[in-house]
């Protein structure tokens, strides 16, 4: 069985698709003695919701691992959407990195692909590594406007959680994510979880 692609992200996003005017009017709080926390909800949903959908949520570079060459010539990525595809490396025989030329890739999509031409011989891989081909990319919606609203109600719906349970102890029965958030996720779900 061939290894799963893994995925780190290299560089995340500069932005949230939730403000905090927007996360305090989902909460009702008219005050702004606790401001300064919100972002630290904010940030925490987003992060769950990427990692459980295999899926960037504004612009993130991120670097994919995959196994070897794919048989069919077309390398399907997994982070969605993809907006721009910036290097291929891979691993040589002698374990040294080095970088390929002469792909393409099918992007922007919901999901990008990296397409091999038949013309282009592609070199033979490292046996020492299970994940010898690296492909850096950008994926994610464009900005904040461009999130799905469902999606901007997810990491809302979790935020709001995280927001009302901040202690080990609380006196109301507390579920560990709330049930619209996992639906949500399924949704939008790429097949992969991040880090898993």
């Amino acid at each position: 069985m061939a290894a799963l692609p893994r995925v780190e992200i290299v560089t995340p996003p500069a932005a949230e698709p939730v403000t905090v005017a927007e996360f305090k009017s989902h909460l009702r709080l008219d005050w702004d003695d606790e401001d300064a926390q919100l972002p630290g909800f904010i940030t925490a949903a987003r992060q769950v919701f990427e990692r459980r959908a295999g899926r960037a949520v504004l612009p993130t570079v991120v670097r994919e691992a995959v196994a070897g060459w794919p048989c069919s010539r077309r390398l399907p990525l997994t982070a969605a959407p993809v907006l721009s595809v910036q290097s291929v490396t891979y691993r040589d025989p002698l374990d040294a990195e080095q970088t390929l030329a002469g792909w393409r890739a099918d992007v922007p999509a919901e999901y990008g692909t990296l397409v091999f031409p038949d013309a282009l011989a592609l070199p033979r891989l490292s046996a020492d590594r299970t994940h010898p081909v690296s492909v850096t990319y950008t994926a994610g919606w464009a900005d904040p406007a461009a999130v799905p609203a469902v999606v901007k109600a997810a990491v809302r719906l979790l935020a709001a959680h995280y927001y009302a349970v901040r202690e080990e102890y609380t006196p109301a029965e507390v579920k560990l994510v709330p049930m619209g958030f996992g639906h949500i996720v399924d949704m939008y779900w790429t097949g992969l979880n991040w880090g898993a």
